[in-house]
């Protein structure tokens, strides 16, 4: 007999947790969250020349970089012609290649840790001169991002 009850008021739990209205509220969902991966996000980063870029005449800058959904953007680098690309992961780095019609290839890798990133950026251009910078920053806020409402692009 109490087996008989056990497995009937397991059975009206159930039907309760699986009725119409209880599916309708919750859309018989299972809720879940979403976590993004480490590298994702928006970076305040300073890009420094090797010395022997720097004895080439390139300067240090200051860049947003966009990690997103698989795509990376260095809007500081649009004016050369350089666009969105998509990027991947390996153990722990993230990498990507960006190219220009007119100003060649640069890869990208870096390692994130909490909020802080750094990396090398390594340019060939077109002519084959090979260009290699570090980077360093940190996760931007979103009070002071330039680039997280206006798709990657800075506001003026």
């Amino acid at each position: 007999m109490r087996n008989r009850l056990a497995l009937l008021a397991i059975l009206v739990l159930a039907l309760a947790a699986f009725s119409p209205g209880a599916l309708a509220a919750g859309k018989g969902k299972i809720p879940s969250k979403t976590v993004a991966a480490p590298e994702e996000g928006i970076w305040q980063v300073k890009i420094t020349p090797d010395p022997d870029a720097a004895a080439k005449g390139e300067k240090e800058s200051e860049d947003q970089l966009l990690l997103r959904k698989g795509r990376f953007h260095s809007p500081g680098c649009d004016a050369f012609g350089f666009g969105p690309a998509p990027y991947r992961t390996a153990g722990g780095t993230w990498m990507s290649d960006t190219e220009s019609k007119t100003d060649g290839r640069i890869h990208w890798h870096g390692e994130v840790s909490g909020d802080s990133i750094s990396g090398e950026m390594v340019w060939t251009k077109t002519d084959g001169t090979v260009l290699k910078y570090g980077f360093t920053g940190s996760r931007a806020s979103a009070q002071t991002s330039q680039t997280q409402s206006s798709g990657g692009k800075p506001r003026n």
